[in-house]
């Protein structure tokens, strides 16, 4: 490679630097002479100085080799804290608020429960509030006994729901029982007297139930005045609770029957025996739900207060007696609501049946074009 030349640069001369002029005693001007005291001599001055310490603070001693002192120590201290030992900080201080807080709500608790919300009345309430309570046969008085509190009681010492139940065990001809507790010294019981609706025949007799179907009496003879449901496999009732069907436990295999003859060969009968085949039981898990859909469409087509009877023990001819003389049948539970509705229209229609006919009214067989070929059968 080609060496490059080298430019030539012109640098600035140096600057002279000064110096300072050289001091000639012999030459140098004469002081002007000082002004003399008074006295001729030196001036004396008086400083105020103001009062002088009576000792000179001691000088700071320095800590000996090796050793330091307890704010050196402390920034050092500062200095190692890690991020890691801060959020353990953080962390404790959290668990501490928290224990805190708890001990709060726990000592809040114990003094309610044991200071503060004594009940103070015990009023008995219609659902909507009003009062006085219809409470139907019962006495208020007989109501707040078997509620099992007292005023002075504390109002959160006992479970609403469990004493709402008890009463409604209690007292079988109330159809609806609630309990309230209200702070800070109330507790409230709304009531709603039952009404005798249907009635059920039963292995224990005949039950009247409510209209919610709520069991309010037991009696050996049928209820006159109500409408009576056949065909439900109802479990043994008690007075105060709920309708309950007796329904197969799923789970249980029903017995194998075999078929075997006295006085014939063990083995050749053991070869020929072949188990009878046995039905699946039907299932009525759905009977309570079918029956209520059925007394709802009758009570919307204005035929239920007519109807004294309603029989469900076969469920492919459900059938409904209406005013004690002209038996409906129903069919199966398809095209219910057409079916109940054709059936309004036959009986109140001034062209459908006289209100003195009898017999046997049969809406079940439905054409293929969805109408129904009704047949009714005079007694």
């Amino acid at each position: 490679m080609a060496k490059r030349k080298k430019k030539n640069v012109r640098r600035p001369a140096p600057r002279p630097v000064r110096q300072a002029p050289l001091f000639d005693q012999n030459n140098a001007p004469v002081p002007p002479p000082r002004r003399a005291g008074r006295n001729g001599g030196m001036q004396q001055i008086e400083l105020n100085l103001g009062e002088m310490p009576a000792r000179a603070p001691a000088p700071a001693q320095r800590p000996p080799r090796g050793k330091k002192s307890r704010n050196s120590r402390a920034r050092a201290v500062r200095r190692r804290i890690t991020k890691g030992e801060m959020r353990r900080r953080r962390r404790n201080r959290r668990i501490l608020a928290g224990l805190l807080i708890c001990a709060l709500i726990i000592t809040g608790v114990v003094l309610s429960f044991t200071v503060l919300f004594k009940i103070e009345t015990i009023t008995v309430q219609n659902l909507d509030r009003s009062t006085p309570a219809d409470t139907g046969p019962y006495a208020e008085e007989a109501i707040t006994a078997a509620l099992g509190v007292a005023v002075g009681d504390q109002l959160y010492s006992f479970n609403a729901q469990e004493k709402a139940q008890e009463l409604s065990l209690e007292f079988p001809l109330l159809e609806t029982v609630e309990v309230y507790q209200h702070i800070p010294s109330t507790v409230i019981v709304r009531v709603q007297p039952a009404v005798a609706t249907y009635c059920v025949q039963t292995t224990a007799g005949w039950a009247t139930l409510s209209e919610q179907f709520k069991v309010m009496e037991l009696s050996n003879t049928q209820p006159a005045g109500l409408l009576s449901i056949l065909g439900l496999d109802v479990q043994t009732p008690v007075p105060g609770t709920f309708l309950q069907l007796d329904l197969p436990d799923p789970t249980e295999k029903p017995a194998e029957q075999t078929d075997s003859s006295s006085g014939t060969d063990s083995s050749a009968s053991s070869a020929e025996a072949t188990p009878a085949p046995t039905a699946e039981p039907e299932d009525r898990s759905g009977d309570l739900l079918l029956l209520r859909q059925i007394l709802k469409q009758l009570e919307e087509e204005g035929l239920l207060d007519s109807v004294t009877q309603l029989d469900m023990t076969d469920l492919s001819q459900i059938s409904v007696t209406y005013d004690g003389r002209i038996k409906v049948l129903l069919g199966t539970s398809n095209n219910l609501t057409y079916k109940i509705q054709f059936t309004q229209a036959i009986l109140t229609s001034p062209d459908g049946l006289s209100a003195t006919d009898t017999g046997t009214l049969d809406v079940s067989n439905i054409r293929e074009d969805g109408t129904i070929r009704p047949v009714f059968s005079p007694d």
